[in-house]
């Protein structure tokens, strides 16, 4: 029996942050050490969990988001408001985190009437 999917819109309907995983598989040092994907977006997470964005907010990790760049971490930022548009970065997930963390701050303010 095949139940029907209800549809809903969670509320990070309007701020979602997808950090590539793959392109920190490639940044790890060496086996076994950290994914700098994964630390950025446990990062961003507290981040965003301090400034009680998180819920209007939501930070993931994603397989590859095909834009591939040599030594960085592509990060694409997506939302369904008509003002923002969806568009991915290319960054140092250390040195520019904290680049990151204004933009996906200031996507997650409600929208403009």
């Amino acid at each position: 029996m095949r139940t029907k999917l209800e549809a809903m819109k969670p509320n990070w309907h309007r701020n979602l942050v997808i950090v590539c995983e793959k392109c920190g598989k490639k940044l790890a040092k060496e086996p076994g050490s950290p994914n700098p994907s994964q630390e950025l977006k446990d990062w961003l997470k507290k981040q965003m969990l301090g400034r009680d964005l998180w819920g209007a907010s939501r930070v993931v990790t994603s397989s590859c988001l095909d834009i591939c760049p040599e030594g960085k971490v592509a990060v694409a930022f997506t939302s369904d408001r008509r003002d923002l548009e969806a568009w991915a970065e290319v960054v140092d997930p250390v040195e520019e985190r904290d680049r990151i963390l204004h933009i996906a701050t200031e996507r997650a303010k409600p929208a403009p009437n």
